[in-house]
Formats: C-alpha cells, structure tokens, sequence
C-alpha cells in the first residue's frame, strides 16, 4: 500500500491576508492579521466553515510539516466566535512545546480588532478567549469550565493520533467534543497504533466515507500532503528529503549474526516472488532495532558500535553539505543544525559526549525532557537558529520531545538511532527537518526545491526504508511536475541566474535507492553529470533539479519510469546539440591522471572489500550464519578463482597484477550470482 506523507502541525509565517467569499465564510473585518492565508489554507476553512453552518460537529483536517494547520484552524474558530456561534476556545495538544506554539500563534491574531486573550495558565482566567492545554492537563480545563458561563465551546484537537494511546488521553478528548458546539481535529499523521477515538468511530466524512479506514487510518475531511506542498513553488513550506541508510550487524551472546542491510534479495527467491512481496513484508517486519543500537553504558563509547558511529559520521558530514549549499543559495553561514534521535536518555547523553569529543568545535545541546523545562530550553534553541546565533547548537539530541510539533526550519539533518519502528514515529521525525528555512520577511534560503534538500540518515531496518521509499516516491513526482511546470516558465535570463546561486543535490550513493533497478545507472549518473556540467545546460533547464528527478527515475526498478527517463535525457541532449552516444564516448575517452603505486594499491583494496560483501549476502553464502566463517569461504573461493591459492600468496602479500585479477574475478563472481 502506497501512503501519503503527512507530517506535523507548524506556525507557518505569512504576512497579509486573503480571503474567498464562501457560505458562512470570514468576514473582512474579522481580524486584521499580520499573516497570510496561503491557498490551501483557504480552501480548507471555505470546507469547513459551511459545513459547521449546516450543523456539522466534526472537521478533520490533515496537512503536512509546514503547511500551517494550526494557522488555518485558529482562523476557522476565531470566525466561530465572531458569528456568535461559540465564546471559548479550546486547544488540546501533546506536550509542552506545541503549547507554546498554539499561544504563538493565536498572539499573532485579532478578534474584533483587539488581540486574542490567549492563555495555557492552569487556573484558565474567565475572560480568556482560547484556553491551551496539554491532554494530560484537562482536569483543570473541566474544572474550570464548570465555573464559566459559555454560549459554545469550538474545540482543536491537536495531533489527533495520540488520544486513545491511554484512557485518560481518549477520555480528555471525548468530553471536551460532548460540551462543545463545534470540533476541529488536526493531524500531519493520521494512523493510530491502538485504540480510537470514540467521537470519530462510526462518523463519516463530508464526503460520505467512514472517518476509519483499514489499518487504523482515518479519512480526512480535507487532506493536504507533502507531494502537493512541494508543488507550490512560492508558498511551500517544505524542502525535499532524501534517505541514507546503512548496513548493520549484531551478533548475540550465542554468536548468531543478526543482520540488516540495505542491498535487496534476489528476486524470486524462497521468500519472496517479486519486490512487492518484499514491500507487503517490510511494512510489517517486526525485526528489533535496538539490539543494533546497543552499546555497554558503563565501558564503551558510542562509537564502539559501528551502526551508530556510520550514522553519526554520515549525518554529521551532511550537516556540513547543507551549510555550503544554504550559505551558496542565500549567503547565509552556518545556517542548518543536525538532530539526533536516541533510543532513550542514557544513549542520548553518553551521544552528547561522543559527538564533542570527535567535533570539539561543535556545540552540542541535549534535550531529553518533556517538562516546562525542556520545552522553554527548546523554545530558547529555535529562538538561536532563527537569529543564526553564534551560541546556537550545531547539534540537538533529543528521545522523544521533539518528535512532532517543534517549529526549528533549520533542522536539516536527522541521524535516526531511534529503536522505534512506527509509521507515526518515524514520519514525525523525517518532519523535523523538511520545514524551509525562513530568513526574513516572506523571503528562504531557497527559491527553489533544489538549492536546500533535507536528510535522513538512519540503520537499513526494512520497516525504515518502506516508510522512506513511499516519502521519496512523493518527491520524485512531485519534483517531475515543477520540472515539467519550469520548462513553460522559467526564462534562459532566470535560469543563468539561478545556475550561479542553486546549491548542489548529488544522486547516486547519497540517494536511497531502496529499490536499485538499472545495472546501467552508474552509467547514466555519468551522462547527466555530464549534461549538468555542458555549457548550454542553463539554457535546456538542466540543473541538480532536473538531474535529481531523473536519477530518482532509474532508482525506482520501474521500466516505464526507466524509459520515461532516458526519454527526457535524450530530448535535452537534442536541446544541448549532442547525442547520448557522444557523451559515452567522450566519457569513456577521459584520460584519468595515472595512479601511484600506493594509491592503486589501496583502490583495489577497497573495491575487494565492497565485491567481498556483496558476494557474501548473495547465493549459498547467505544461508551461513556465522559471519566470520562466510568471509573466509568467500575470500577462499576467489583466491581459488585468481589463482592466488595456486601462487601460494594471500590478498595482502599479492602484486598489483595478481590484485587487479583477483578484483576481476570477484565482480564476475557477484554479477553471475545476483
């Protein structure tokens, strides 16, 4: 099942507003906002609003990271009152920090021209407009309510997903929707692990559907995604994400090898037929994580376990390509931070100590608290990176706190060393860091998708990579209809423009590539590589946007998306003047600069080493469980194949000749075996 990538509530910064005459609609004098209604922001209230005129109780709203459903549902309440409808607002949100965010954001609206009286006080003053509050707090809101007078009670559920989880969460829900006239109910993640709302069981949509679907997902009244956020090229709120996962090992007390790896089976194989057998397992596959992330507390270093030291190394060198391409894209240094997901608070502290230790430069703030203190030391971060302090941390580690809800746009680099294996989980995170990084009045660190790109680095759990290919899947065709859009828009004078100030998007190792599908691809990353660096490319809109979309295309496995592809190269190759073959020949014909002794040495040993591991998980090798013994089987049959047995020397001790056969005949061994 292909799932839509919804994400968390965010303030978004807009600046005047619009509105669209609808039945019950918002009047102009209504508030005189500092902010802008955004398109879908407008049509969803012009949803809503003549829904709750009918008589309508209930309105589902479901948007993705940065797309401003928090601005949109405090607007559609506001009118409530305004009409008389209601006289009390009432928000219910997870935790401490997304409280402060509501209060932010109905401090920057009016009601009849004077601020909204907003309050998440616990003693609820009566002559409050909207009372906040955390689920977990709503005995004071009942008890307060008993001691007001009230002409209606609109009520937002705030990430609906997470009442149900426990009694007392469903209880707060469903006796605040029985006092309240109306009820608007908010998710970026519509998917709950257990239980229901008990308000939504039963209910349908506006458009006659069961609010509940299959798999504990639930229909929104009005749904907005990611794909359709990024298709905004002006008011967006989100970048792209990509995915980088790593291979992981974990050998038990008893020495059975636990392995994930990101390298898909052969197909068909005992298992699975085809990929989409794979996929309807890897939703489902309940391997443990943690066991991979496991490290002695009391004598080892994180480091110690190669998972998390790969992760760290990759997100943190990421985190360093995100600053360049930002300071290239708007000129601003130092721009984007990393966070870091632990799988509990002693990990996460003894990872705040390994990362200062291998980047003492780098300041590293720990959050692992879900108290007031937590949230106002998170409030004081995003406070940081929106003014790009030089005090601001470079990385955050954080458990859980600041998994949905935390507006910080400058989170760029997410390492996942998370035990949790959740659809909701997960995609609440990847959330954190797709928001666009705003830099001024109505102005980013991009201007288009391509210059800031958002990454994820995680273990190759096969649950992680069939949440993230269903993300990326969304990028990609997202990414095709701007692309298709900039060739009817952009001008030859834009595109020069923006040629000397986009940042660069590699492809290639750094994608996912959950699904690997062409031999050929390395081939082509050569030829658009090639494409991008042509003199003319500004011209035929060939930038790491364009290049991006493509390469995305060939990692897919699919072959109508394969030919679609190669059916664009060569229509830009006709735009540039040359043809696909021309380019082959003049790839092929590069003189490389000759290599050292030394540095041919060590290139062969490092492609021995990735042919080795490929041979290893592939064939007969794959059914030995002890990873020791399968390595030396695998090294011992090449050696035989080289000819090294015969010559009585091993790898190490061989010549130059003797390695560059030796290679030879290990790529010949994975090819015929995969």
């Amino acid at each position: 099942m292909i799932m839509s990538f919804h994400l968390a509530m965010v303030v978004v910064p807009l600046w005047t507003m619009e509105w669209l005459p609808v039945d019950g609609a918002i009047s102009s004098n209504l508030h005189r906002l500092i902010m802008k209604l955004r398109k879908w922001q407008q049509e969803a209230i012009n949803a809503c609003l003549p829904q709750f005129a009918k008589g309508r109780k209930l309105f589902v709203i479901e948007g993705c990271t940065g797309s401003g459903k928090t601005l949109c549902s405090a607007t559609a309440a506001l009118q409530q009152i305004e009409n008389g409808k209601a006289d009390l607002i009432v928000v219910l949100t997870p935790n401490c920090g997304t409280r402060l965010g509501w209060k932010k954001a109905f401090d920057g609206l009016r009601l009849n021209g004077n601020r909204v009286n907003v309050t998440d006080d616990a003693n609820f003053p009566l002559d409050a407009n909207v009372w906040v509050s955390t689920y977990a707090g709503y005995s004071r809101v009942e008890e307060a309510l008993c001691n007001r007078p009230l002409s209606g009670v609109i009520a937002i559920i705030d990430e609906f997903h997470h009442p149900a989880d426990t009694a007392e969460w469903g209880n707060a829900v469903d006796k605040l929707v029985s006092l309240s006239e109306h009820a608007i109910f908010l998710s970026g993640t519509p998917w709950k692990r257990e239980g229901k709302i008990a308000v939504l069981c039963g209910e349908k949509n506006i458009h006659g559907e069961n609010y509940y679907q299959e798999e504990g997902r639930i229909k929104a009244d009005f749904s907005y995604d990611y794909a359709q956020d990024l298709r905004e090229p002006k008011t967006r709120g989100t970048v792209p994400v990509k995915f980088k996962f790593w291979d992981s090992f974990w050998r038990s007390p008893d020495g059975k090898v636990c392995e994930i790896h990101k390298d898909l089976p052969d197909f068909p194989s005992e298992q699975w037929e085809t990929v989409e057998d794979w996929e309807e397992w890897a939703k489902k596959c309940d391997k443990p994580l943690g066991r991979h992330l496991h490290f002695d507390l009391d004598t080892e270093s994180p480091g110690d376990n190669q998972t998390i030291r790969r992760v760290l190394d990759e997100a943190l060198s990421l985190l360093s390509k995100t600053r360049g391409d930002i300071e290239l894209s708007c000129n601003q240094k130092n721009a984007s931070v990393m966070l870091c997901v632990a799988k509990g608070m002693s990990d996460a502290r003894k990872i705040t100590n390994y990362i200062q230790e291998i980047r003492p430069s780098y300041k590293v703030s720990l959050v692992i608290s879900d108290d007031n203190n937590g949230a106002k030391k998170l409030e004081k971060i995003a406070r940081q990176c929106r003014e790009n302090a030089s005090d601001k941390p470079d990385v955050i580690v954080s458990v859980g706190m600041i998994s949905e809800g935390v507006d910080i746009p400058q989170i760029k680099v997410v390492a996942y060393l998370s035990a949790i294996l959740t659809v909701l989980y997960f995609i609440q995170v990847v959330g954190r860091a797709i928001r666009r990084i705003p830099i001024g009045k109505g102005e980013y660190a991009d201007t288009s998708p391509s210059d800031t790109v958002a990454y994820v680095v995680a273990p190759a759990h096969p649950k992680l990579r069939y949440i993230a290919r269903n993300i990326e899947k969304q990028v990609e065709d997202a990414c095709g209809d701007l692309l298709r859009s900039s060739e009817v828009k952009i001008s030859p004078t834009d595109s020069n423009k923006k040629k000397k100030t986009t940042g660069t998007v590699t492809s290639g190792e750094n994608s996912i590539g959950v699904f690997r599908g062409s031999e050929d691809f390395s081939k082509w990353h050569e030829i658009v590589e090639a494409m991008k660096a042509h003199e003319n490319a500004a011209d035929c809109y060939i930038d790491s946007h364009w290049a991006e979309h493509i390469l995305g295309l060939f990692l897919r496995g699919d072959a109508k998306a394969e030919e679609y592809a190669i059916a664009d190269i060569n229509s830009k190759c006709r735009c540039l003047g040359v043809s696909v073959e021309e380019l082959s020949v003049t790839l092929e014909d590069e003189i490389n600069p000759p290599l050292s002794y030394e540095e041919e040495q060590k290139r062969l040993s490092e492609k021995a080493i990735y042919w080795t591991n490929i041979i290893r998980f592939r064939g007969k090798y794959r059914q030995i469980e002890d990873n020791d013994v399968a390595f030396r089987k695998v090294r011992g049959e090449i050696n035989r194949l080289a000819g090294l047995k015969v010559a009585g020397v091993t790898f190490s001790k061989a010549s130059i000749e003797q390695r560059r056969q030796w290679v030879k005949m290990a790529e010949e061994m994975a090819r015929e075996m995969a």
